[in-house]
């Protein structure tokens, strides 16, 4: 049972990650397996299992912003809004051109 609950702990991250970066699930199923977040909660020693799904994907994008050699983008939610999030190293991509009106 606890394999169980632990995937669908993992599914449900994974879904919030494409959901929030816009990404597709396999993108972001690759991204997640690559973060030391996911090596974690993996293990119960670190008692990750306990948290959030938003905490954990917290977790897993801050991981990724820290995270120069990987080509993502990283989106931050404001004022009603997805506006491009400046990552260092990264590359984010501005779909509806909202850098327009971020300055």
């Amino acid at each position: 049972m606890r394999d169980n609950v632990l995937w669908r702990k993992l599914s449900h991250i994974i879904l919030l990650l494409a959901e929030y970066l816009q990404i597709d699930m396999e993108r972001a199923l690759d991204l997640f397996y690559s973060t030391k977040t996911y090596q974690q909660l993996s293990d119960p020693r670190y008692g990750l299992q306990l948290m959030s799904d938003q905490y954990l994907l917290e977790n897993v994008l801050e991981e990724l912003r820290e995270d120069t050699t990987k080509e993502i983008p990283l989106f931050e939610h404001t004022s009603g809004y997805v506006a491009p999030k400046t990552i260092t190293g990264c590359v984010a991509e501005d779909p509806a051109g909202y850098n327009e009106n971020v300055r």
